[in-house]
């Protein structure tokens, strides 16, 4: 069979040019979605019910053996902001930003480092309680001392306790992990930690940025030392998500400003990007979700503990859609068509 005398198809396929015969399918236009994000976090989420790339879905399965962990990835970063930008900023406390480093004399088998992490695990608990705790081992060349160019282990941690004496929770951490490391050096006793409240939420997203999510591009790696950052008692922490069932072509829409927001070029069925809830809401809004944006004030007033539940827009009256405001690098207007 020639190409001439056949039809050409999305992914190299032919068929026979025969009348009436043809193996695209146009999908419909009554597809629905989903659109999920986080009650005063910034993460959402778009679900298209197809695959919106011309090469078709993705063959690779989930799953599967893993290898052993030696760096700090990006999608272990990704994962660890995710987690950040889903909790509630008005339910949670503002954390605490701890460093922890280990003195002159340090061990150097990394299964010493995670038996160190859980033993102040343990003595947390048992003097503070069960608070949300992230964490993140970072894998930096020592640069002075006895061990000048040994790979050395130090955790960044945002503890999310409430409000309490800092400079006693100072003292108690110095001495602990002292202690825990068994240091035997005054000098690591003293400067051997670093502990201060954050006085907002953009600061914690700064702190993230620049010491948390740091990726380990060129810097050392280390078999053996297991997972790069962790949560302790992710119960504790509060974060509320919300589904928004999509009609029509909604969730193509979304999906493809949320595309440009992020600079993705994967055109997969699920795009996550990070932004704020009322920007989620006020793109809610001028679809025809929401005849107004929801207020604290407002939702107290009704005894809601959550925005109410959104359906399709209302076939009977006009919906106001004002344009977004989404400006940034790669990002255009978003502009209805």
């Amino acid at each position: 069979m020639s190409a001439s005398n056949s039809l050409r198809l999305p992914q190299g396929r032919y068929t026979p040019d025969a009348p009436g015969l043809s193996t695209v399918h146009t999908r419909p236009l009554t597809s629905s979605g989903s659109l999920d994000y986080f009650e005063n976090g910034s993460l959402s989420t778009v679900r298209t019910p197809f695959h919106l790339s011309t090469k078709g879905p993705s063959e690779r399965l989930p799953g599967g053996p893993r290898g052993t962990i030696t760096t700090f990835t990006r999608s272990a970063r990704r994962r660890m902001q995710r987690t950040l930008a889903s909790l509630d900023k008005k339910a949670n406390p503002l954390p605490l930003f701890v460093t922890l480093t280990y003195p002159d004399r340090f061990p150097d088998d990394p299964k010493k480092w995670c038996a160190h992490l859980a033993a102040l695990r343990r003595r947390y608990e048992r003097k503070w309680g069960r608070n949300g705790v992230i964490f993140r081992k970072e894998l930096m060349d020592r640069k002075s001392g006895e061990n000048v160019g040994k790979i050395a282990v130090h955790f960044h941690m945002l503890i999310f306790v409430p409000p309490l004496d800092l400079h006693a929770f100072r003292c108690w951490l110095s001495l602990v992990w002292y202690e825990v490391v068994g240091s035997g050096d005054g000098r690591h006793l003293a400067a051997g930690t670093n502990c201060k409240r954050a006085e907002s939420w953009r600061q914690v997203g700064a702190y993230l940025s620049k010491y948390i999510a740091k990726l380990d591009d060129g810097g050392p790696s280390l078999p053996g030392i297991g997972r790069h950052y962790g949560v302790w008692w992710p119960e504790t922490l509060v974060s509320r998500s919300v589904r928004v069932p999509l009609v029509g072509r909604d969730s193509e829409r979304i999906h493809r400003w949320y595309r440009r927001l992020s600079g993705l070029k994967v055109q997969g069925p699920t795009v996550t990007v990070f932004v704020n809830e009322s920007t989620t809401l006020r793109l809610l809004r001028w679809l025809g979700y929401y005849a107004e944006l929801p207020s604290s004030e407002g939702l107290a007033a009704r005894g809601a503990v959550s925005p109410p539940a959104l359906g399709p827009p209302d076939v009977g009256g006009p919906v106001v859609r004002p344009l977004p405001t989404w400006r940034g690098k790669g990002v255009k207007t978003c502009r209805r068509r």
